[in-house]
């Protein structure tokens, strides 16, 4: 089987309210999964030393090659 990929960088600003607002991430995820991507890894990115702190997040998605 041969997959194709597609890769996201999100703010972390926009699912923050008072906490990080996991319902709204669902959403925004589950969107791809309608369409057939499946999530398959996330990798934070890291700013602001000397005070790190998430400010990004990269959502890695495959799915199967149309033939």
């Amino acid at each position: 089987m041969k997959w194709e990929y597609k890769t996201i960088k999100i703010s972390v600003s926009n699912f923050l309210g008072k906490e990080f607002e996991l319902k709204e991430f669902d959403k925004f995820v589950n969107q791809f999964g309608q369409i057939g991507w499946e999530l398959v890894s996330t990798k934070g990115i890291i700013n602001g030393m000397p005070n790190p702190v998430t400010t990004e997040i990269v959502l890695f998605f495959k799915r199967p090659l149309a033939e």
